[in-house]
């Protein structure tokens, strides 16, 4: 059978959150570093908050642009989400963010919301 049959639910949201935590480094990193990443976050309104979270009860990646930084926030109110994208489930997120499974076809299952 494949690993990812065997992973258990604890397994894949600790994954999800690792991947998360890198996702936001990388994201800060190029952020200040490519031409690219600054002129797209420098388009944002500031104070604009991000939610990307792997299922309901998952682990999850709260960005909010403050001046020209990208901030990682531990928390925020359900209502002071700008943007949220949230997966329907821990199993679907996993693989979208192992690179098992691609943006369209998550996209095309109706994976996320």
């Amino acid at each position: 059978m494949r690993l990812r049959k065997h992973l258990s639910i604890g397994v894949k949201k600790a994954v999800s959150s690792i991947v998360l935590a890198v996702l936001f480094g990388a994201f800060k990193q190029l952020s200040v570093m490519d031409s690219r990443m600054k002129e797209e976050v420098a388009s944002w309104d500031d104070g604009i908050i991000y939610c990307l979270k792997a299922s309901k009860s998952g682990p999850t990646l709260i960005l909010q642009k403050q001046g020209t930084s990208i901030y990682r926030l531990k928390s925020a109110p359900l209502s002071y989400h700008d943007i949220m994208i949230q997966f329907k489930n821990i199993d679907t997120a996993f693989k979208v963010l192992t690179g098992q499974m691609g943006l369209a076809k998550a996209y095309s299952a109706h994976a996320f919301t």
